[in-house]
């Protein structure tokens, strides 16, 4: 049986949730169960970091279970998470330099949203986001990716110049198609990441200029045509 993407998340947040609850009704019961759930409070990264190795995104998940894990070893073994804290960091965003590999995407973005919007305005926290935008009068916007994905196509929007568009990407990915007619005027900042500019050149001198911000840190951002 084949479950999506949203029952997973929804069954570990909920499985958490309810765990807590209960912990808290049977306190208020005057039971004395011996523990207190808030001490498991890490298990909220580890099940993020589950729920990401299911989405095939390993180094956010990898990140996410390694502190996790840290931080619930140091609730249960009193000790401190912060004197191991910064290796675990430098060893992560060494594994990460080596071993992160470039997004391969393929054709066009398929069961797209259509969104009509002037100003694009859009999060993608731990899920993704994927919409075609077909407004008459684009003025730019904000999408961001942190732990996720975003898949933006503005091949059939109309773009007013000097419209200014912000992506950020931090540990996760997006893509972005632009419409053929407009000047790209990138303005780029990657940390550990990466951003690919794969647009061709626009010579029409009425053409509309499209101001992207693009900042990527342990992430990847694509402009495509």
């Amino acid at each position: 049986m084949k479950y999506s993407d949203g029952f997973i998340f929804r069954l570990l947040l909920g499985s958490f949730l309810i765990l807590v609850g209960l912990n808290l009704f049977v306190n208020q019961m005057g039971f004395d169960l011996g523990f207190s759930i808030f001490g498991f409070w890490p298990l909220i990264f580890i099940f993020f970091g589950l729920w990401l190795l299911i989405k095939r995104r390993p180094f956010p998940a990898m990140l996410l279970l390694v502190f996790g894990t840290a931080f619930q070893l140091s609730n249960i073994f009193e000790y401190s998470i912060w004197a191991v804290g910064w290796p675990l960091i430098i060893i992560f965003i060494g594994l990460t330099i080596l071993f992160r590999p470039t997004k391969k995407w393929k054709g066009k973005i398929e069961g797209a949203d259509v969104n009509t919007d002037k100003v694009l305005n859009e999060s993608a926290v731990f899920g993704n986001v994927n919409q075609r935008v077909e407004s008459d009068d684009f003025a730019g916007g904000k999408v961001d990716a942190v732990f996720g994905e975003f898949k933006i196509d503005l091949s059939d929007a109309k773009v007013k110049n000097n419209a200014v568009l912000e992506l950020n990407a931090i540990l996760g990915s997006g893509l972005i198609y632009l419409p053929r007619n407009v000047k790209l005027d990138l303005e780029s900042t990657s940390i550990l990441g990466s951003i690919n500019n794969r647009t061709g050149s626009v010579t029409k001198e009425d053409a509309p200029k499209l101001i992207v911000k693009a900042n990527a840190v342990l992430g990847e951002i694509e402009l495509k045509n």
